[in-house]
């Protein structure tokens, strides 16, 4: 049986790294069939298909950035205010998600008994953040300081960098 070519080792290397093991085993197996068997057409689909791979390659590695960046907030709500608390809490994560144009996971929680709602953004980097909050949209995603003077009544503000995560950050949520 002849050597495989060196294009294809190369092509297993890099693709055999991808998230996609078992499709990328097949199409190896099948290109090493193609290669033997059709020398002078076997480059043209193999360069589709590079591309194709490289293309998965780079969407897989934006979708499993790592942050470096996590913001948490801790607020207690005025006397029957707790479901406004709650409300003015969930908007700025899911417009900075929205509107950040990078990797963004959040969590909003509540804790009922201590009239406590926390907020956890997580992002790949903090200017990112504070670039977004200095624009306009940026400024029109948070509830206006009346609202939060009439609802809120701690709050506690922290900037923190991850030492160990369990965090894959979602480009789409």
């Amino acid at each position: 049986m002849p050597r495989e070519p060196r294009l294809l080792q190369v092509l297993g290397d890099v693709i055999g790294r991808s998230a996609h093991k078992q499709q990328v085993k097949i199409v190896t197996l099948a290109l090493k069939d193609v290669a033997f068997q059709e020398k002078e057409n076997f480059y043209q689909p193999l360069v589709l298909l590079l591309t194709s791979f490289y293309l998965l390659y780079i969407k897989e590695k934006e979708r499993k950035m790592t942050p470096t960046y996590t913001f948490m907030s801790k607020s207690t709500a005025k006397e029957g205010k707790l479901d406004d608390l709650i409300r003015i809490a969930c908007e700025p994560p899911k417009a900075i998600a929205k509107n950040l144009g990078k990797p963004v996971t959040y969590q909003v929680s509540v804790d009922r008994e201590r009239n406590t709602v926390v907020v956890w953004v997580s992002l790949p980097d903090k200017e990112s953040l504070y670039t977004y909050l200095e624009t306009a949209q940026g400024q029109d995603d948070h509830s206006t300081q009346e609202d939060q003077n009439d609802i809120v009544d701690t709050f506690e503000m922290y900037d923190l960098t991850p030492q160990i995560q369990n965090v894959v950050l979602s480009a789409t949520m």
